[in-house]
């Protein structure tokens, strides 16, 4: 038998040829899936006839499982397995980090907490692959045009994936490319909040990026005023970063405010606290 598997692998037999040969396994795996349990298809290297080569091949395997409809206790399961996988199946770990932005929004559309299991799903994309998290997960549901329709989230929504970025342990290098992504987006309270869960964590950013983001907090701000949560973001950029960057544009903005909110004032005062530490 194990020979007959590594035949249909190794014999260029499309895909589709191979499961319909296997349908009996299909159904195991459903049953299995079902369960919770993780089953051995999922495995690199895996001796089963149905075990995906490509990106392609996975899509369709996905499909036929029925995955976003899967408990959650097996996504979170798929979701650590895919993330030892080695750098040449990186197509195939954005297909099914695609799958998980899907079910986080679907449950998110239903219930405005979300599930522990998923929580702990997205924890593991950020900390192990936070290039794969922006790309694949956060951007696409920044930028889509419509909340709650398989595209970008609510407020709450953005609120859950922020305190999934504070909680994760996170590679600064990798976090500098998801900032940078992020100042190419139209400033929005949604982007306010991911901005702010990235710099409360107070990673070493190197100049150029500090420089990058002063200046897209003071255009904005010239441009479209402020309000609560970019207010909030811009705190959290100068409690961690005014020291490190120069910050006088940003407080001769806040000083020109009229009728100065107490968050306002506190942006004002944490500049000029950093100034005397110098």
């Amino acid at each position: 038998m194990g020979m007959l598997v590594l035949s249909e692998l190794e014999n260029g037999e499309d895909y589709e040829s191979i499961v319909s040969r296997n349908l009996a396994e299909i159904e195991s795996l459903k049953k299995e899936i079902k369960k919770g349990v993780l089953p051995k298809v999922f495995s690199i290297p895996s001796q089963s006839a149905l075990a995906p080569k490509d990106e392609k091949d996975f899509e369709l395997l996905v499909e036929m499982l029925d995955l976003k409809n899967a408990p959650y206790s097996f996504i979170e399961k798929v979701t650590e397995k895919m993330l030892t996988y080695p750098a040449k199946y990186l197509a195939v770990k954005r297909v099914f980090a695609s799958l998980l932005r899907e079910v986080v929004v679907a449950h998110l559309s239903r219930d405005r907490r979300l599930d522990r299991l998923l929580f702990k799903s997205l924890m593991l994309v950020v900390s192990r692959s936070s290039p794969l998290f922006s790309q694949t997960i956060a951007m696409p549901l920044l930028c889509a045009p419509e909340p709650e329709s398989g595209g970008r989230l609510s407020s709450s929504g953005v609120q859950i994936l922020a305190r999934v970025i504070m909680k994760a342990r996170t590679n600064r290098d990798y976090m500098q490319v998801f900032v940078e992504d992020l100042l190419k987006v139209e400033p929005s309270p949604s982007l306010s909040t991911m901005l702010m869960s990235v710099f409360i964590k107070k990673l070493r950013f190197g100049g150029e990026l500090l420089a990058k983001c002063r200046a897209y907090i003071v255009e904005s701000c010239r441009e479209r005023g402020t309000y609560l949560a970019w207010n909030n973001m811009v705190l959290a950029f100068v409690r961690a970063y005014a020291g490190a960057v120069d910050a006088e544009d940003i407080l001769r903005f806040y000083e020109s405010v009229r009728d100065r909110k107490e968050i306002e004032q506190e942006i004002i005062e944490e500049i000029r606290k950093a100034r005397k530490a110098e």
